[in-house]
C-alpha cells in the first residue's frame, strides 16, 4: 500500500541523510511501488543576458539592476522539455492465477481418482 511504501521510504531517505549507506540499506525488504515516474535529464546551459540585451535592460528607467554583472548573477531564463514524448508502461502480473491453481489440482485430482477406479475395477 502507499502507507507501507511511504513508511519503507522515509526510513531508507534518513539512513541516507546519516550517512548509513550500503547493500544493507538498499536491501530493506521495501515491496515495490505500484506506480514510479522516473525522468531523464540533460542540462544544457548559456550565458543570458548578452551583453547588448543586459545594457538595454540597465538603461531602463524602472531597472531593478545597477550593472550587467548583478542582472546576469540575479536572472535566469529557465526552459523545461521532455527529452521524449514516448512512454513507458510497465505492468506486473501475476502468471498463475489462483483459480488457474484450484483448476489444475482439480483436474489432477479427478484424473488420479478416475485412474483408481479404472484399476479397481480391473482388478475386480
Amino acid at each position: 500500500s502507499f502507507i507501507t511504501h511511504r513508511t519503507c521510504t522515509e526510513g531508507i531517505m534518513k539512513k541516507i541523510h546519516h550517512g548509513d549507506f550500503s547493500e544493507r540499506t538498499a536491501r530493506c525488504g521495501c515491496i515495490d511501488s505500484c506506480v514510479s515516474t522516473t525522468y531523464s535529464s540533460s542540462l544544457s546551459r548559456a550565458e543570458f543576458p548578452s551583453n547588448a540585451s543586459a545594457k538595454a535592460w540597465i538603461s531602463q528607467p524602472d531597472s531593478l539592476y545597477k550593472n550587467t554583472t548583478d542582472l546576469k548573477n540575479n536572472y535566469i531564463r529557465l526552459h523545461v522539455y521532455f527529452e521524449t514524448m514516448a512512454v513507458e508502461t510497465v505492468e506486473k502480473v501475476a502468471s498463475y492465477s489462483m483459480q488457474n491453481l484450484l483448476g489444475d489440482v482439480g483436474g489432477n485430482l479427478g484424473l488420479f481418482i478416475g485412474a483408481s477406479v479404472a484399476t479397481l475395477a480391473e482388478i475386480i
